[in-house]
């Protein structure tokens, strides 16, 4: 590793054996992450500070890096490999096969309308013929009920959880969720609007489910105990009605926008301007359909306004530029279509990756960099950048 660092920081440690027998004493698996008390050693010993950034494995040579491998129940080598990443994809049907059959099913539920009375920790050690492994507990919305599940992958039992928990919320104030029904501000002109895209009851549950998740859990820990979930409901219950009406306003702006841009869109158009305004349809599709709300996560929701004011921008422009325009379709094609098929892999297996939707919604904010600069981007975009985002996520094809 050190070997590896860039030449200015290399030569401070020469000769680099005996560098590393000063260091080597002190370092310790119980005491945590390599790199953190490498850096941690080296500035006791020489006052230099050396950031975790430096530290690249990936120039180490290839017989200084770990083998791992895959082994079955018996012992049986399945594979050998030095990049995780690759193994974790090639074998994870045999993963999920061997974890259903590992006995996690007596420590599962059905049926639960209120939270089960053992707490729900985050992850649980379950052993089996000798064989230790660690099982991610979630609950899971069933609709009218939840189950207490078994995940092998935390995002994902995270993820689940946090909807189960929702459901729960919901069930557990039945009689405030009838009031917003009955009384949300604009519900009925935002399910107008949405009504040719589904049903207004979808829209209305969907909406339901993201104040439930802003109230009671956004920017929060999770509960895992019923007396966490009971604590959770008194202590924010009073904030209910008034971020509702908040939330209902902001569907209906949403939705509004939405409508302003997909009225520029109907009749007929020139033939070059086709390309653009299927790229544009397309984007649009993936914005707003049934179960956006719950599918945008919170804080990107709120960004959907300004999504379409960049595509109202773009309208105005695009004829001036149509070859560039054309360019930038091909390269957005292609961003996209790799996206829709790593993301179709993602829901078969129902995994949840925050590198992915991030990746998802860094897309947005490409899209207004190329075609509505003025508009403006939360932060610098770029494609290096997309590129470097798309190396974090969960690769499964």
């Amino acid at each position: 590793m050190l070997r590896a660092l860039p030449k200015a920081l290399r030569r401070r440690f020469v000769p680099i054996p005996q560098f590393v027998d000063r260091v080597y004493p002190n370092l310790s698996k119980e005491k945590g992450d390599l790199l953190e008390q490498l850096s941690l050693q080296i500035k006791r010993e020489t006052l230099i500070d050396i950031p975790l950034n430096e530290w690249n494995a990936e120039k180490l040579d290839s017989h200084l890096t770990l083998n791992l491998e895959v082994v079955d129940e018996r012992g049986k080598v399945l594979g050998v490999g030095k990049n995780l990443a690759q193994l974790q994809t090639q074998f994870s049907d045999l993963v999920e096969e061997s974890f259903a059959k590992f006995g996690t099913k007596q420590h599962e539920q059905e049926g639960l309308t209120t939270w089960p009375e053992q707490g729900i920790p985050e992850r649980q050690e379950i052993k089996q013929a000798g064989i230790k492994v660690t099982a991610f507990p979630a609950l899971v919305s069933q609709g009218d009920h939840v189950s207490l599940k078994m995940f092998d992958d935390q995002n994902t039992a995270v993820e689940t959880h946090r909807k189960g928990v929702i459901t729960l919320l919901k069930l557990t104030l039945s009689k405030e969720m009838r009031y917003l029904q009955k009384n949300l501000p604009h519900l009925k002109e935002s399910m107008l609007i949405f009504s040719p895209l589904g049903q207004k009851e979808a829209l209305l549950d969907d909406l339901l489910n993201a104040v439930l998740d802003k109230v009671f859990l956004d920017g929060r820990t999770l509960p895992r105990t019923k007396a966490d979930f009971e604590s959770c409901v008194v202590s924010h219950k009073s904030q209910l009605v008034s971020v509702a009406n908040d939330m209902a306003e902001q569907l209906y702006r949403v939705l509004s926008s939405y409508q302003a841009v997909a009225k520029r869109m109907k009749g007929s158009i020139p033939l070059p301007w086709t390309r653009i305004y299927g790229d544009i349809k397309v984007q649009l599709e993936h914005l707003i359909y049934p179960g956006f709300i719950g599918n945008t996560p919170l804080f990107w929701l709120g960004q959907l306004p300004r999504y379409f004011k960049g595509i109202e921008v773009r309208l105005e422009r695009f004829q001036n530029h149509l070859n560039k325009e054309n360019q930038y379709v091909s390269e957005l094609e292609g961003l996209w279509q790799t996206y829709i098929r790593q993301k179709k892999a993602h829901d078969e297996k129902a995994l949840y990756d925050p590198e992915l939707i991030k990746y998802r919604w860094m897309l947005e904010e490409y899209r207004i960099s190329l075609f509505a600069q003025s508009v403006g981007t939360l932060e610098p975009i770029s494609d290096k950048r997309l590129n470097k985002q798309w190396q974090e996520v969960k690769k499964l094809v």
